[in-house]
This record gives C-alpha cells, sequence and structure tokens, in this order.
C-alpha cells in the first residue's frame, strides 16, 4: 500500500496497523494508536488520527486531551464530540455532560464498555455519593446514562443492558428557603460592596421578577425591553 499523506505515520507490524507518533507529537499529548489488522479498517482509523495531529499542529484544534484504547468508553466520549449531534447540544448541557465525565473518565475512561458490571457502576456511584454528596452522583449517573445510550448507537455496547439501571439513584429533596425583602437588599448591598457586581444583579433581577438562578442568568441584552427612562424583561 503507497503512503499518503493521511498515512504518513502509520505502519504495518505482523499484520496489524499501528499509527506511531513522533517525540514531537507525544508533547502534545498524543500516543501510539494500534488501528487493528491491516486493511481499509485500520487505514482509516489511521487516517482519522493523522487528522487529529495535523488540526492540532495547525491549532485548528486544541491538543487531544488523551489517547484512550479504541473503542473505550473514552475513545467513544471523544468520537461523540467530534459530531454534529454533540455540536449541536446547548452549551448548558455540554457543561453538565463535561461535569459528570470529570467523575466517569478516571475510572472508566479506559474500560471497554461491555466489561462494565453492575458491582462496578454500583462501588463508583455510591463513592461519589459519599464524597460529594447526592446531587453530584446524581449528576454523574445521569452523564454516565446518557452516554451509555451513545455508546450503544455506536454498537460499542448492548442497546438497553445499561448495568446501572438496577441503581436507584436518591432523589434530592426540593428547596424550601425563602428571603425577606430587607434580606435580599442586604446581600444584594453586600455582593455589590465585596465586587461580586454581577451577582447583585443576578440577585436584583431574580427578586424583582421572580425568574429562577438560571432564567437570571441566561438573560441577555437582547431580552430586554426600554420604554422612557423605565426598563424591563420579556
Amino acid at each position: 500500500m503507497a503512503k499518503n499523506k493521511l498515512l504518513q505515520h502509520y505502519h504495518v507490524r505482523k499484520g496489524r496497523g499501528y499509527w506511531l507518533v513522533t517525540p514531537t507529537m507525544r508533547l502534545h499529548g498524543f500516543q501510539n494508536v494500534p488501528c487493528g489488522p491491516d486493511g481499509p479498517g485500520a487505514w482509516a482509523v489511521g487516517a482519522e488520527w493523522e487528522a487529529r495531529w495535523q488540526a492540532s499542529r495547525k491549532g485548528i484544534e486544541p491538543s487531544t486531551r488523551k489517547v484512550y484504547p479504541r473503542n473505550s468508553v473514552g475513545d467513544g466520549f471523544e468520537r461523540f464530540r467530534r459530531t454534529d449531534s454533540w455540536k449541536g447540544k446547548p452549551p448548558r448541557t455540554r457543561e453538565d455532560w463535561d461535569r459528570g465525565w470529570k467523575y466517569i473518565e478516571p475510572i472508566f475512561g479506559d474500560v471497554a464498555p461491555p466489561s462494565i458490571t453492575f458491582e462496578m457502576l454500583d462501588k463508583w456511584y455510591f463513592g461519589i455519593k459519599r464524597r460529594k454528596g447526592a446531587g453530584e452522583a446524581w449528576r454523574a449517573m445521569k452523564t454516565w446514562r446518557a452516554l451509555y445510550n451513545v455508546l450503544a448507537g455506536m454498537k460499542l455496547c448492548p442497546k438497553g443492558q445499561d448495568p446501572s439501571s438496577a441503581i436507584r439513584r436518591e432523589s434530592i429533596p426540593g428547596r424550601t428557603a425563602c428571603w425577606s425583602e430587607g434580606e435580599a437588599v442586604r446581600i444584594t448591598k453586600a455582593a455589590w460592596r465585596s465586587g461580586y457586581h454581577g451577582l447583585a444583579c443576578l440577585i436584583a433581577i431574580a427578586w424583582d421578577t421572580g425568574f429562577s438562578p438560571v432564567d437570571a442568568r441566561s438573560l441577555t441584552p437582547g431580552d430586554v425591553v426600554g420604554v422612557a427612562d423605565a426598563w424591563d424583561f420579556y
């Protein structure tokens, strides 16, 4: 097979293909990647990693965070990040995925999805719950279950057989605290005097409008309606 630019770091050893990195590429976070038996499938893997390297080298994309074993949980998530489905998610949704991923990655990033058992997930979930509380454990589990469905769609694990489905997550108690107008004013002034001007504005807006913190944070100048010297949100 003649070498081309997309396969310039692809090599064949004992009938199997490997994408092999140079010392410079390793400094950028790339590692050697086994591509499988030499043939079109392995060439496609090699070309994919060559494209990643070239994009990183040219500054088109940041250096890869980590190279995961092929068809592992981490590899599947990295592939998902490059899809239009991921790019089409709202920024806040992607932030939630990344926040949950930080708990998944250290334990399951290098692991093949079908090898993950109920016992492994049970220990992982309740470990987070003990260390970080029910809220963070729920977020991590929510991300895992959504990611499992994505991995199943990639044929990396059986569809509808997520072992975590046997784990009952603890519900987070609803918020019941309330503040008087005077307390809200004092909190707003304290935030302003401490230099947290944005926080002070959010507190004042939430109090005046009845918006939730999330709704108050999502407001933009385009949501403002001005009439004479007065203005409001819609």
